[in-house]
């Protein structure tokens, strides 16, 4: 609770501020600029997954299993990350260029954009500490760079900087928390000191890539579950259109913090519990599913009922057409939530391949449904997309497969555990 508690004070107040300030730049830049904005941020989303190679919770269990070993493993995924992040700039300048031919402007805005991810390294810091179930170090620095960044953003709303400066922020952000967590490594407390006795890795490059090419293609899969709506709409029905859309689900991403807080938390008692306690993992596990589902179930209730009201009072009477598209976007909120908890449990089980599988069909559904329903219904369309692909891939889909079913099954209580 202590370890979750400092994850979700320091994610939490990303999200007070976060919302603060997105709400100012939302009503400076109008819902076409925010519309540009959306899609940069988008493309780069979709495109930025390769920067990680899907190592991260790879790289969080075994620091979890095998702490002797913490230094070379954190420079292992480090370089990793740094080669990844170089694949994944260059692909989003041609994605870019493909999506918009001769948009030289939106090309430049997916260029600051993706500057951020020669920064996204320095992140594999945070999960020794997760490790260690010791977030109040990174956490702070988190915060600090949080601070500094929205300081930033409102800078430029008072100054009144054009379009492309709030894309460069994005990257600002990531080089100052790059900062915080590098000085972390160095000279942080607990470090991961040298390696000693025993301190050989119980992984290779090659087993980890390998490991982690299944969570690399499913993040990029609920990647682009969450982002197509918006490439979609801009091609579709313009950068207004998107607008729109994209003041709405704002709201709804910054709620998403408390499911990936609480599953960031729990990994390491999980993968502990999984190797030595098998009861204790299925009572937890049972446990942080029912958390999520009621938390998020509140939550999503409440801004289905105020939403009339929050909208028009938060971001202004030119974004009234986003009341009606959150009160239906929002509900993904408790579906998403699911998928991840459910997510995590899959990697602590190496069961990645049925994450791998789910993703790519609610990646498909998602995707058919913004073709078929954005050019009739634009923003309308795209959110009951997102609400009928998530809703499918946490409740529908993992019943298809014995394996997976039976898993389910054991979650939800309806079945003991072999010992």
């Amino acid at each position: 609770m202590a370890n979750f508690s400092w994850l979700l004070a320091e994610r939490g107040w990303r999200v007070l501020l976060g919302l603060a300030v997105s709400l100012i730049v939302s009503r400076y830049l109008g819902p076409t600029n925010l519309g540009l904005l959306a899609y940069a941020f988008s493309l780069c989303a979709i495109v930025g997954t390769v920067a990680g190679f899907g190592i991260e919770d790879v790289v969080a269990r075994e620091l979890v299993l095998k702490p002797e070993a913490a230094r070379s493993l954190l420079a292992m995924g480090m370089r990793i990350k740094l080669m990844g992040a170089a694949v994944a700039f260059a692909l989003a300048i041609a994605a870019g260029w493909l999506w918009r031919p001769g948009d030289w402007p939106a090309l430049g805005l997916v260029a600051w954009v993706a500057a951020g991810f020669f920064f996204a390294p320095s992140d594999l810091v945070e999960l020794w500490y997760q490790a260690r179930e010791r977030m109040k170090a990174p956490a702070l620095a988190r915060q600090l760079a949080m601070v500094a960044s929205a300081a930033v953003r409102l800078g430029l709303v008072a100054g009144g900087a054009p379009l492309w400066c709030f894309a460069a922020a994005a990257a600002v952000e990531a080089a100052l928390v790059a900062t915080g967590l590098t000085l972390l490594w160095f000279f942080g407390d607990p470090r991961p000191v040298a390696d000693g006795p025993g301190g050989e890795l119980r992984i290779t490059l090659g087993q980890m890539l390998r490991e982690g090419w299944p969570l690399l293609g499913s993040g990029a899969l609920v990647v682009i579950t969450m982002h197509c709506d918006r490439l979609l709409l801009v091609r579709f029905a313009g950068e207004t259109e998107v607008g729109i859309y994209a003041a709405a689900v704002r709201l709804t991403e910054l709620m998403h913090v408390l499911p990936v807080a609480l599953g960031a938390a729990l990994l390491p008692r999980l993968a502990a519990f999984h190797a030595g306690d098998r009861t204790s993992y299925l009572r937890l596990a049972r446990k942080t599913g029912i958390t999520v589902i009621a938390m998020t179930g509140v939550i999503a209730g409440l801004c289905f009922l105020l939403a009339p009201w929050l909208i028009p009072a938060l971001l202004g009477e030119d974004f009234r057409a986003s009341v009606g598209v959150w009160r239906v976007q929002v509900w993904t909120l408790v579906f998403i939530a699911i998928v991840s908890i459910r997510s995590r449990l899959w990697v602590v089980e190496g069961k990645t391949r049925w994450i791998l599988a789910i993703s790519a069909v609610t990646a498909g559904v998602n995707v058919a449904g913004n073709l078929w329903l954005i050019p009739t219904w634009g923003a309308m369309g795209a959110a009951w997309s997102g609400l009928l692909a998530w809703t499918m891939s946490a409740v529908v889909w993992p019943w298809f497969s014995p394996e997976s079913a039976r898993f389910m099954r054991r979650w939800c209580g309806l079945e003991i555990a072999a010992r």
